[in-house]
């Protein structure tokens, strides 16, 4: 297992990325939501320090593309906010979250027609500041067996 999982852990175990940890913490409709680890239990074969490996790069991804859809939509590149939704859908295809992966699929498909689009972020924000605190949580419980 590399070491940088463990880093994660290292000095608290709530050490969620600083841009996320408020939200994630204080989101009050998370009970509204669930993601399904399954799938990556299936596709890891139990082999968990696959499953860390993966977890770590789908919590780069909740971090890092809310971010950027924000800059291409701040800077009206709707078609690489359009390929930013796609390539994040893609990215977060094995927690079958589908509330974040239904937003996404719309964004993807109708950003060039949407007036809706800041509001629709913010939403994408939560909804990834809870699945984010529920892959950190997840790598947690790996780490701890």
């Amino acid at each position: 297992m590399g070491s940088g999982i463990k880093d994660i852990f290292s000095n608290t175990p709530n050490n969620l990325p600083t841009n996320l940890t408020n939200a994630a913490m204080s989101y009050q409709k998370k009970d509204l939501y669930q993601l399904d680890f399954t799938g990556l239990y299936e596709i890891t074969a139990g082999n968990t320090d696959f499953m860390l490996s993966l977890l770590q790069v789908i919590s780069t991804g909740l971090d890092q593309y809310p971010q950027k859809l924000k800059q291409a939509l701040d800077s009206q590149a709707i078609e690489d906010f359009a390929s930013i939704a796609h390539k994040y859908k893609s990215s977060t295809a094995y927690l079958h979250f589908e509330d974040l992966q239904g937003l996404l699929s719309e964004l993807e498909k109708t950003a060039v027609y949407n007036t809706d689009l800041y509001l629709k972020h913010q939403m994408v924000e939560e909804l990834s500041h809870f699945a984010l605190e529920q892959v950190m949580l997840k790598i947690q419980e790996l780490l701890l067996k």
